[in-house]
């Protein structure tokens, strides 16, 4: 995780197949903001469930639409993708 961390730095970090959190929340808990997307209903309300999983914005959506965008943004601010 420490590696994710530090890639995350102060945020705020993007991250593509958020699914239940398995590594956006601990991220989230070390208090940068992560905006994720996945398309699964299903995973998305299991990350909503779990504490820390309502400090996760924008997370429905189609990863083909969000990706240019999310390469651009990250580009600007000089961050990587999660």
């Amino acid at each position: 995780m420490e590696p994710l961390c530090e890639l995350a730095g102060e945020g705020p970090a993007p991250e593509l197949g958020i699914g239940t959190g398995r590594l956006t929340l601990p991220v989230v808990s070390r208090g940068v903001d992560v905006s994720g997307i996945d398309s699964s209903e299903a995973m998305v309300a299991k990350l909503r469930a779990k504490p820390g999983g309502e400090r996760v914005a924008d997370i429905m959506g189609d990863f083909g639409v969000c990706l240019i965008s999310w390469i651009r943004l990250a580009s600007r601010r000089k961050q990587r993708l999660l």
